[in-house]
């Protein structure tokens, strides 16, 4: 049998890797990954959000998930529990839902006052 090759990283290594994470951290996104929803086309036109989005516009949701998975770990390196979780949303309700459908986008957008 062959000689066992050590494996860990190198205080150098580690350092340079700090050094280049530092200088990512500016590009990296705000949110962890994974709590990004993405509306395909007719999701759109189903939630009535054909209208005039903005970049960078907020608006409240309110959504009904399914769990599709549960998880709990623990590492050696790292003794506290750790939780995630993967949610699958089956419906979405949108501000001003009991208004009609042609109020929705306006009401959304602020582009008409509420009736």
């Amino acid at each position: 049998m062959g000689k066992m090759i050590d494996l860990k990283r190198s205080p150098e290594d580690l350092k340079k890797e700090m050094a280049e994470e530092k200088s990512v951290m500016s590009t990296r996104p705000k949110y962890p990954y994974g709590l990004k929803i993405y509306l395909d086309h007719d999701t759109m036109e189903k939630l009535n959000l054909s209208g005039d989005l903005q970049v960078g516009e907020s608006f409240p949701i309110t959504a009904q998930v399914e769990v599709t998975s549960f998880e709990k770990s623990s590492r050696v390196e790292e003794p506290k529990v750790k939780l995630s979780a993967s949610l699958q949303i089956t419906a979405i309700e949108m501000p001003g839902e009991e208004k009609s459908n042609t109020d929705k986008a306006a009401i959304l957008f602020n582009k008409a006052e509420s009736k």
